[in-house]
């Protein structure tokens, strides 16, 4: 990890300042769910008086608020214990809130990293609760890298121990803040060099050597007797050769405008069907572009000559796979009629709005 060349300086401990102990998150929400929101509560119910400090993005939104809230509210915790804060102007001033956090609360079972390294440069020790798989001790890892795996708890309710116990001794907890940024620069989680040197060199060269001794790459295999998730990842596709951009775009053309196209088919005799896909933007697409697959489950672009300011386009390669119909199709003649909708701007305008929120400006 690699520190901002500009942090503010570590305050007093707040809980000395206040009178009780503030508890922080500054996760993302998708992290905290249900069962993150019900050990929060026990936490907050075992500490009397204590607070909890939660910044996010999403918190602009009222109603995003009076969900988080709700849920808090469902568990005993009225909503005067919370406080709920939105994005900072700067990565300066998203540092200064942890002035106001005594004790940072992992998530799971996905815990923090980034957000973990913040909080102890800042002064503010974590407690995680360790799981089986990589993204559950992530946390776990940081903090054992600093020399403080002891704030890691292997069940929930040794959770809920570890932050009584910090919370009944502020005055450790006050000395712990005041070093904690010290120990963690001189620690081999901010040594990048030394990480290379022992770590990640050792590694490539005995892949190398493996290589050298005529051991085959090895491949990623996933077994189970469960259907897969629709969601889950799909295998890579082929690679590209190189140079090889991923669609052609009209002779001459340097413009890497994208946009989301809507594809309104509709077959004799039924409703109309909507069905998106994101290709580059066009003006005019050939309904007889369009066909049925067999099955009449989904539609499939077989090979559309797409033209932009009178010059075609290569053909795009669609993956059935990723069309998706409100209701069956058979498979019928296609009415001529196909509505081309387009909802979306260029890459440049993208990248000009989100970066109103990279952490760089707004963290």
């Amino acid at each position: 990890y690699t520190p901002p060349s500009r942090v503010p300086d570590i305050e007093e401990l707040p809980a000395l300042r206040h009178g009780f102990v503030t508890f922080g998150s500054f996760s993302c929400l998708a992290k905290v769910g249900d069962p993150v929101v019900a050990l929060w509560a026990r936490c907050l119910h075992e500490v009397p008086n204590s607070r909890l400090l939660v910044k996010n993005k999403g918190f602009y939104s009222p109603d995003v608020q009076a969900t988080f809230i709700a849920k808090f509210k469902a568990c005993g915790i009225p909503e005067h214990r919370l406080k709920l804060m939105a994005l900072a102007p700067t990565s300066y001033e998203h540092l200064n809130i942890y002035n106001e956090v005594d004790i940072a609360l992992d998530t799971f079972p996905y815990s923090n990293t980034t957000t973990t390294c913040e909080s102890l440069l800042m002064g503010v020790p974590a407690v995680t609760l360790v799981g089986n798989t990589h993204g559950s001790r992530v946390c776990y890892t940081l903090l054992n890298a600093i020399g403080i795996g002891d704030f890691a708890a292997h069940s929930q309710d040794a959770y809920v121990t570890k932050v009584k116990g910090l919370c009944s001794n502020l005055q450790t907890l006050a000395l712990l803040r005041q070093n904690l940024r010290q120990i963690m620069l001189s620690s081999p989680l901010c040594d990048g060099p030394g990480f290379v040197r022992e770590k990640y060199e050792p590694i490539l060269l005995e892949k190398w050597a493996a290589y050298c001794n005529g051991r085959a790459p090895s491949q990623q295999v996933f077994s189970s007797s469960e259907p897969p998730d629709p969601l889950a990842p799909r295998p890579f596709a082929p690679p590209l050769m190189p140079g090889q951009p991923f669609v052609q775009g009209p002779a001459g053309s340097t413009s890497n405008t994208q946009g989301q196209v809507a594809l309104a088919a509709m077959p004799v005799g039924n409703q109309p069907m909507l069905t998106t896909a994101a290709i580059p933007m066009a003006s005019t697409v050939s309904p007889q572009a369009l066909s049925f697959c067999p099955t009449g489950v989904a539609p499939v672009l077989q090979s559309a000559q797409v033209i932009a300011d009178g010059s075609p386009m290569s053909p795009i390669s669609m993956r059935p796979s990723a069309w998706q119909v409100a209701q069956p199709a058979q498979p019928a003649q296609l009415s001529p009629t196909v509505q081309v909708v387009f909802s979306g701007e260029s890459n440049n305008r993208r990248r000009q709005r989100n970066n109103r929120i990279h952490p760089g400006r707004r963290a």
